[in-house]
């Protein structure tokens, strides 16, 4: 868990010079963006390398802590992106390393990459698949507000239909038809972002495999 001290001057993180403005200064909020912003695909991406969720979200935990301990400014989102990407990069190839040399590696490590590093097209489709996902990320939180909520308890948390109308005290077709809803409208945006809708279908189905 990330712990900062918190300050109370009242920002407006709803740009990107904002956020990075306020990360500069240090403010934790703008961190908290980020991190809500980024530790997804950044956790997506560390587990392609590494196949172990557990361990791939503690790489990334630490990458937003050297982030955040490092004395300079960022100018730009990206540039932040940039770097944690590296980070997590760097530090999951040492992770496979470390394995390696302890013969502790995970038997999937050991098919997917015959005891060596991934190659440098395997880590670019890494970060292209997880820079969708950002995408996905980003544009769930602008459904309409059920169709959101309902979403994102598939999205994930992994929910089936029933729990969702159990919890939220609907129909399991209401559930059904939101969910289609959603759907649809990411697809259309991802249409407009020149990225394949049914990767979206594909996203959906992974975040929900490993829930269970």
């Amino acid at each position: 868990m990330i712990k900062v001290y918190q300050k109370h001057q009242a920002i407006d993180y709803s740009g990107e010079l904002e956020i990075i403005q306020g990360f500069n200064k240090r403010d934790s909020r703008a961190l908290t963006h980020l991190f809500n912003l980024l530790n997804r695909p950044l956790c997506h991406f560390a587990f392609k390398i590494i196949l172990s969720n557990q361990d791939a979200e503690d790489i990334v935990s630490e990458a937003f802590l050297k982030l955040w301990r490092r004395n300079i400014d960022f100018t730009s989102i990206q540039s932040i992106k940039s770097y944690l990407f590296t980070s997590v990069k760097n530090t999951c190839i040492d992770f496979l390393k470390a394995a390696k040399r302890q013969r502790r590696v995970h038997k999937e490590i050991l098919y997917l990459f015959d005891e060596k590093e991934p190659t440098e097209d395997a880590l670019f489709r890494f970060r292209a698949e997880s820079e969708i996902l950002q995408t996905i990320t980003a544009e769930i939180e602008n459904l309409p507000g059920k169709c959101r909520t309902i979403f994102k308890k598939i999205f994930y948390e992994g929910m089936s239909t029933a729990a969702i109308s159990y919890e939220l005290k609907i129909s399991k077709q209401n559930v059904l038809n939101q969910k289609a809803r959603a759907i649809s409208l990411l697809q259309i945006v991802l249409l407009e972002k020149n990225i394949a809708p049914v990767l979206l279908l594909q996203f959906l189905g992974l975040e929900i495999a490993l829930k269970n």
